[in-house]
């Protein structure tokens, strides 16, 4: 929302809005990962010997994967509302971009919730 306002008012530097948002979403998330820091492992093994980047144990940080999909979802939001108003022949539903984003974010939280 912030990118939006200054990319209208001041426009200095190209892909204005986008670079707001990044810097935005990073200092938001750095301040926190401290305090929600949780480490786990992923085994990959795909291919090859142990060792190899193919077949190895990976270490993730669940809450900075998290932000990031979530981030992604929280992007695709408005392009999917867009797309189902043009279904929709222009017409669209009461709250329908915040519908998407809170169904989105609920969906892909059950999914991990399930794979877990």
């Amino acid at each position: 929302w912030i990118g939006k306002f200054l990319d209208k008012k001041i426009h200095f530097i190209p892909y204005q809005k986008y670079l707001i948002g990044i810097l935005s979403f990073v200092m938001t998330i750095a301040p926190l990962q401290p305090l929600f820091f949780d480490n786990s492992s992923i085994y990959v093994s795909l291919r090859g010997d142990y060792g190899t980047w193919l077949n190895r144990t990976y270490y993730v940080d669940k809450f900075v994967v998290g932000s990031i999909i979530g981030a992604l979802v929280l992007f695709a939001s408005p392009y999917l509302s867009s797309a189902l108003s043009k279904i929709r022949k222009g017409k669209k539903l009461p709250y329908q971009g915040l519908a998407i984003t809170f169904a989105l974010l609920l969906l892909i939280s059950i999914f991990f919730e399930i794979l877990k």
